[in-house]
């Protein structure tokens, strides 16, 4: 996950990229990223706002688990297996997929 157009670009050798874009990158060039969106949401609270998607996922207000899978598997068909963590550290939120 990257929120900024050089963190996506380091990202993207092959791999799937999710951007949460802030106030400083949202105008920015994401057109490499599997999805585009403006936070991560919550069930709970905060809505997230999808502004490109090139995935299978379809996020209803927050990107869950589901959604990750769509993600990584880059569109309808064979789901990978993969382990997910969520941190949340000063207000800053991470999600590692291995």
């Amino acid at each position: 996950m990257e929120d900024s157009r050089n963190g996506l670009l380091a990202a993207t050798a092959g791999m799937k990229t999710i951007v949460t874009f802030n106030q400083l990158t949202q105008n920015e060039d994401f057109s490499e990223a599997s999805i585009v969106v403006s936070n991560l949401g919550d069930p709970d609270g905060e809505t997230t706002v999808v502004t490109a998607n090139r995935t299978a996922a379809e996020p209803d207000g927050y990107i869950s688990v589901d959604d990750l899978e769509a993600i990584l598997a880059g569109g309808k068909g064979m789901i990978h297996p993969l382990t997910l963590t969520a941190s949340w550290k000063g207000g800053v939120q991470a999600v590692f997929i291995y």
